[in-house]
């Protein structure tokens, strides 16, 4: 039997898509200015496709060494972070669950005050220079690792796992490192995918951190390098009249523009999220619910 509409569905459906429209729009734009010719995105006719195909712009953003570097510590610095993230938030989360755990309430206290309370910019700057973790990417992985707030959904989790299992296994002589990874680990698979996905999210969009904890170009993300671009792009709108036709000249000249390696800079960045959340997609809902049932 065919659900029918009501005219209150159907407001809600032009809602959505209307919303969704707003927001694929400017990604859609973003990709058909990168495959777009110099002359097209300096006259601003690039507006629902590619005009004059152009794939000049991807070429020199992969033959800018820079760039390739900073994609490549990108990658490493979200791969570290999520590996370190989840393991960190896993023991921590397990910890508390364990009703015997003698001094649960105390620590957990512990992890709630930095919830409500932090030392702000400068103290923290201050804390991850007296450490030596200066320009070394401990700096950027190390101080949200292990995050209250998370902790407190791995334990909510854990909670939920019927504790007949870890009595059971107790019974049969194995410890609690052995509990977690061959009982617990197993079944919290959407837990951990969800997070997952949050922390490289977290780490991939990460900028200002690197900003001022890191001083060689060599070190820094594709986000740093991606505001840089922003910016040079905008300083060029300051220049005179004149000074614009020679760079429009210029730009024409090697089929490019600043917008264009902008851009194919920006899809570059945003393909590997992309490409990951299909493969998690079946986790995410149930994963995303995790905590609002018990806390």
């Amino acid at each position: 039997m065919m659900r029918k509409f009501t005219f209150v569905d159907i407001i809600l459906y032009i809602i959505i898509f209307i919303v969704n429209i707003t927001m694929i729009y400017p990604v859609l734009l973003t990709i058909f200015k990168s495959f777009s010719s110099a002359e097209a995105v300096l006259s601003g006719a690039v507006k629902w496709y590619p005009v004059g195909f152009n794939t000049e712009a991807y070429a020199l953003v992969f033959k800018e060494r820079l760039l390739v570097r900073s994609y490549a510590n990108t990658v490493l610095y979200s791969a570290i972070y999520a590996i370190m993230f989840l393991t960190l938030t896993t023991i921590a989360g397990y910890a508390l669950s364990i009703k015997e755990f003698r001094y649960r309430n105390f620590v957990t206290i512990l992890f709630v005050i930095p919830m409500y309370f932090g030392g702000g910019m400068i103290p923290s700057y201050l804390l991850i220079r007296n450490l030596g973790l200066l320009n070394t990417i401990w700096a950027i992985t190390l101080p949200g690792a292990l995050g209250g707030y998370n902790i407190f959904v791995f334990r909510a989790f854990y909670q939920n796992i019927p504790s007949s299992m870890r009595e059971s296994a107790v019974i049969d002589g194995a410890g609690d490192g052995r509990i977690l990874y061959k009982i617990i680990v197993p079944l919290s698979k959407p837990l951990y995918a969800t997070f997952a996905l949050f922390s490289i999210v977290g780490m991939w969009n990460s900028f200002f951190g690197p900003l001022i904890y890191f001083t060689s170009p060599d070190k820094m993300p594709i986000q740093v390098l991606l505001r840089r671009l922003l910016i040079q792009e905008d300083m060029s709108m300051l220049r005179s009249e004149a000074a614009r036709q020679m760079a429009q000249a210029t730009y024409l000249q090697k089929r490019v523009t600043p917008e264009s390696m902008k851009c194919a800079a920006i899809i570059v960045t945003i393909v590997p999220i992309l490409l990951l959340y299909p493969f998690i997609q079946k986790y995410f809902v149930k994963g995303v619910m995790i905590g609002a049932i018990k806390g």
